[in-house]
């Protein structure tokens, strides 16, 4: 319970309530704010600097994570208040305003069609969409958002001094880059009337996402062209359709006849060659 570990699992919230509790019962303040470094470093590291898992989804990794940090909101004890998990003035633990956290809070909204659900990415969940808790949680501990997504939404306070967050209506979001996840989505038109293109050529993950690089595109109120993200380790179509490269809207072409699972190592990047103007975007998987 005094080692790093969280930090590495994508299911780091099965670790860290229990060993809380454990911290909780013997009344260990090591192992209570341990937790609390536990989140930080799971931000930092089992999170890219695009605000998603390492497993390229906006839903799936951080299903958790934002309990743990509920649990220890408020806490009290002899903590490091040079931490940023600590509140200095009020001198209790305060996750939700680390800036780890503020500074993902809403980067994993940013990968939605018009209609609101996520693009499903690799191990995305298919059907999930945009929240705001995230963001709400952050003002309500007293933390900002990135100056950046203001334009995207608008925020309330209550007489209580509860915040709540909406989205900007109509909401045009705007053409992203993933540099570390290598994904890219390209945007035309405005609020639900947007066209949309993504690609993602990322490095290979899991559940049987074999095709080297997956285009997808959504227009006219419908997805076109589609990805089914991830539909449980056992789901049938996981462990056969998912594995073809139709699946991902793409097709491989080789010399020879054969399996073609080799060909799942074949990664590019997507950062060489990604620009955007008013009249031509493009991206290039290289």
């Amino acid at each position: 319970p005094y080692n790093l570990m969280a930090a590495r699992d994508n299911l780091a919230p099965a670790t860290l309530h229990p060993t809380l509790d454990l911290g909780l019962l013997l009344g260990d303040e090591r192992i209570i704010e341990n937790m609390a470094r536990e989140v930080d470093f799971f931000m930092l590291n089992q999170f890219t600097g695009d605000g998603i898992g390492y497993e390229g989804s906006a839903s799936y990794t951080p299903w958790g994570v934002s309990g743990v940090m509920d649990r220890l909101q408020g806490r009290t004890g002899a903590f490091d208040e040079t931490a940023p998990w600590v509140d200095a003035k009020r001198k209790a633990m305060n996750c939700w305003a680390m800036p780890s956290v503020v500074d993902m809070c809403f980067k994993r909204e940013m990968y939605s069609f018009p209609d609101g659900r996520r693009i499903a990415w690799e191990d995305c969940s298919l059907g999930g969409g945009r929240t705001t808790q995230w963001m709400t949680g952050v003002l309500n501990a007293g933390g900002r958002l990135p100056s950046w997504a203001e334009p995207f939404v608008k925020t309330e306070r209550d007489e209580n001094g509860q915040w709540y967050v909406s989205y900007t209506e109509p909401l045009t979001l705007p053409n992203w880059l993933l540099h570390e996840n290598r994904k890219g989505i390209l945007r035309c038109g405005q609020g639900a009337d947007q066209t949309v293109l993504h690609l993602d050529i990322g490095k290979i993950v899991g559940h049987c996402h074999a095709a080297p690089l997956s285009i997808g595109m959504y227009a006219k109120g419908h997805e076109l062209a589609t990805d089914l993200g991830y539909l449980g380790a056992s789901h049938y179509l996981t462990t056969t359709w998912i594995k073809q490269f139709a699946s991902h809207n793409t097709v491989v072409l080789r010399q020879k006849d054969g399996n073609h699972g080799g060909t799942r190592y074949l990664r590019g990047d997507v950062r060489r060659m990604f620009k955007s103007s008013p009249t031509v975007q493009v991206m290039d998987a290289a």
